[in-house]
């Protein structure tokens, strides 16, 4: 396992970070439900986001339910944001290091080639 929070929070070892970032995940996919204090809270939270729109608002269930299931996923994408974030900065000085390693190599071709003699240029 791993000892980043927002990964130990969805039980999701290292290893599979990446696969996390490039699969469309959803707050369903996840159990939140394994720990007994956290499916108290996500139960009770689900709960009072009813209430409020049903009781409170007037809110026909179904919709009201359909609210709360995007809230969530909202919250959870939310939460995966700022790990799409830093692997995509990860990303990009990865992307910056091979294209410098790309130029250098073809100043290195191109000088190579600078010093054959004009013949075997192809002229």
């Amino acid at each position: 396992m791993n000892t980043d929070p927002l990964l130990s929070q969805f039980r999701t070892s290292a290893a599979m970070r990446h696969y996390t970032l490039r699969v469309r995940l959803r707050g369903t996919d996840f159990e939140f439900g394994s720990e007994p204090e956290q499916a108290v809270a996500y139960t009770k939270c689900v709960r009072v986001m009813r209430r409020i729109l049903v009781e409170k608002r007037r809110i026909p269930a179904i919709a009201a339910d359909r609210a709360i299931l995007k809230s969530l996923e909202a919250a959870f994408d939310f939460q995966l944001a700022d790990l799409r974030y830093r692997y995509l900065k990860t990303m990009e000085a990865k992307s910056h290091t091979t294209l410098d390693h790309l130029i250098r190599g073809l100043r290195q071709l191109s000088n190579a080639i600078a010093r054959l003699p004009p013949n075997s240029k192809g002229y």
